[in-house]
């Protein structure tokens, strides 16, 4: 281990001033901590699929949205 470390140093102190920066960030992302991920449970894989089956849009604008529900924007306003 003492050895690669060793190695390590010796890319780094040779690696140009101008270069530094760059090498730092990709030293200080590479040290963060990683985010486990976890396997889709049967409730996720449910949702994906109902997403996956739906035939119109994913969104829908306020006035359609109202227009089902039977309302105008009038309605809204008395």
């Amino acid at each position: 281990m003492i050895l690669k470390k060793q190695v390590a140093h010796n890319l780094i102190d040779a690696i140009p001033d101008e270069k530094t920066d760059a090498l730092i960030t990709i030293l200080f992302n590479f040290n963060k901590p990683s985010i486990p991920t976890e396997n889709p449970d049967a409730w996720d894989l449910q949702m994906l699929c109902e997403i996956a089956n739906e035939k119109d849009e994913t969104s829908i604008t306020f006035e359609k949205a109202l227009a089902e529900a039977g309302l105008t924007l009038n309605d809204l306003q008395n």
